[in-house]
């Protein structure tokens, strides 16, 4: 069983990261439904999801911080760096 980060953005932290990442869901509720049915897909495989909650300030600084873009990508990439330092 391996461990799978995922990214938890917050319901009052929505509306910026719907800047920074471009192609969120309109809603938190679409987006928290999708992550939800991906947690269980993740459980379903034999892996352990584990959430890490995100702040949009940390995920700008880390965009800034790399010169990178927002993205789904990358802000997975953000919890899995944010989880390894936990």
């Amino acid at each position: 069983m391996a461990d799978r980060i995922f990214p938890v953005l917050q319901p009052e932290d929505y509306p910026t990261f719907q800047k920074l990442v471009p192609g969120l869901p309109t809603a938190h509720d679409v987006w928290n439904a999708r992550h939800v049915e991906v947690l269980r897909d993740a459980m379903r495989q034999g892996d352990r999801p584990v959430e890490v909650v995100v702040s949009p300030d940390a995920f700008a600084e880390f965009l800034r911080a790399r010169g990178s873009e927002g993205s789904l990508t990358t802000l997975e990439a953000f919890a899995v760096e944010k989880a390894v330092r936990l």
